[in-house]
C-alpha cells in the first residue's frame, strides 16, 4: 500500500509540474488584436462525497482479558475508511490560477474492547471523526468555453482526529453488588490536531453555465510528523 501511495504522490507532483505548460500549449492567433478577449470564470463552489482512507492506522490485535483488564498482543498497520463530505471555495485569479480553501469532515464507528474503569472491560462504541482545513492554490483552465476540465491543486493547513467512546458505568445495588448499568453512561475523549499538506487532482465534466459534475477528486497529504497518511477520494457538484 506505501508504494502505490509513494507512486500515487509522484503521478500528482508531475502533474503539477507539467500543467501551467500543457495549459499554455495554445495556438497563437494571427492576428492577436482581431480576437475577443477569453473570458473565465472568477469563482468556484464545490459540495460533494468524501471517502478518507487513513493508510497507516494502528489496530489493536489479539485482545484478551486477564484478571479484570484488557491486553493486546501487539498492532498492526491498516487501511481504515472513513466516510463525509468535503465543501471548497475557489477565487480565480487568471484563466489559469486560483486561490482555494478546502474543508472536510469523515466519520467512522467501530467496536473495540475497552477498559472503562478498574476490572470493568466491555465492548463499546469507538467513533473517530477525520477534520481538514486547508487553503492553497488551484491550477485549471477556467475557459467559459471548455468542456472538460482537469485541474490539480497544491493546499497545506491543519487535519485534526478525535475519538468518542460511549460506555456504561459502573452502579451499586443492596443485595446485587456492583454491575453494569445501561442507563449511566459516561464518554471518553480525545482530540489532536497537527499540520499537513495535500497534493491533489480531479476532473470535471461541464453540464450546464453554472454546474458542473465533478467526476472524480483524488488527494493525498500526510501530518507534519510523517505518522498519519491519507488518501481522499471523493466526487460532487462544482457551481459558479
Amino acid at each position: 500500500m506505501n508504494r502505490n501511495m509513494n507512486e500515487l504522490l509522484v503521478c500528482i507532483i508531475l502533474l503539477i509540474a507539467i500543467a501551467p505548460v500543457a495549459l499554455a500549449q495554445t495556438p497563437a492567433p494571427s492576428n492577436a488584436s482581431a480576437q475577443p478577449k477569453r473570458e473565465y470564470y472568477r469563482w468556484e463552489g464545490y459540495v460533494g462525497y468524501s471517502n478518507l482512507y487513513l493508510l497507516n492506522d494502528l489496530r489493536p490485535v489479539g485482545l484478551t482479558i486477564s484478571n479484570g483488564h484488557v491486553y493486546a498482543a501487539g498492532f498492526k498497520e491498516s487501511t481504515r475508511l472513513f466516510k463525509g463530505f468535503e465543501i471548497s471555495g475557489v477565487r480565480n485569479l487568471q484563466r489559469y490560477f486560483g486561490m482555494k480553501v478546502d474543508f472536510s469532515r469523515n466519520l467512522d464507528t467501530r467496536s473495540t474492547l475497552f477498559e472503562v474503569s478498574p476490572n470493568n472491560p466491555q465492548w463499546v462504541p469507538l467513533r473517530s471523526r477525520g477534520h481538514q482545513i486547508i487553503a492553497g492554490f488551484q491550477i485549471k483552465d477556467n475557459d467559459e468555453t471548455k468542456t472538460w476540465k482537469p485541474f490539480v491543486s497544491v493546499l497545506g493547513g491543519l487535519v485534526g482526529r478525535s475519538s468518542e467512546i460511549l460506555s456504561h458505568g459502573i452502579s451499586y445495588k443492596e443485595g446485587v453488588g456492583y454491575y453494569i448499568d445501561p442507563h449511566k453512561l459516561q464518554k471518553t475523549q480525545a482530540s489532536n490536531w497537527y499540520g499537513t499538506i495535500v497534493f491533489g487532482g480531479g476532473l470535471d465534466l461541464k453540464l450546464t453555465e453554472r454546474i458542473d459534475l465533478r467526476l472524480v477528486q483524488v488527494d493525498y497529504g500526510q501530518n507534519n510528523g510523517g505518522g498519519d497518511k491519507r488518501f481522499r477520494l471523493g466526487t460532487g457538484v462544482a457551481f459558479r
